[in-house]
């Protein structure tokens, strides 16, 4: 397991969430859940044929893809009604006002 690397994503103040915010963090699109006091990243693109996650209906720690219903778990990334599909996940946290995404090593 490679050494947390927390890069500054931005103040959460200029974030939109509805219900997630689209981040670009080092080459990556990201959505960006907040999950009560826990905030959870996730890759933004559906492996299906690509909708934003960012933009999907958000229901108990699951994101569903607006386009055709997939849904994610968004701590483990794992597709819920497709078996074998996995978004990756990033660990993601609040210092002082600013979203961090750990991009590890």
């Amino acid at each position: 397991m490679s050494a947390p690397r927390w890069v500054r994503v931005g103040a959460i103040a200029t974030l939109r969430f509805d219900p997630a915010a689209c981040v670009q963090v080092e080459g990556r699109e990201l959505a960006v859940f907040r999950d009560g006091s826990t905030w959870r990243a996730m890759e933004n693109s559906c492996p299906h044929q690509g909708a934003s996650l960012a933009e999907g209906d958000w229901d108990d720690g699951t994101v569903g893809c607006s386009w055709h219903g997939w849904r994610f778990d968004i701590r483990s990334g794992a597709c819920v009604n497709v078996p074998g599909e996995t978004l990756r996940v990033y660990p993601a946290r609040e210092t002082e006002g600013i979203l961090e995404v750990d991009l590890g090593g």
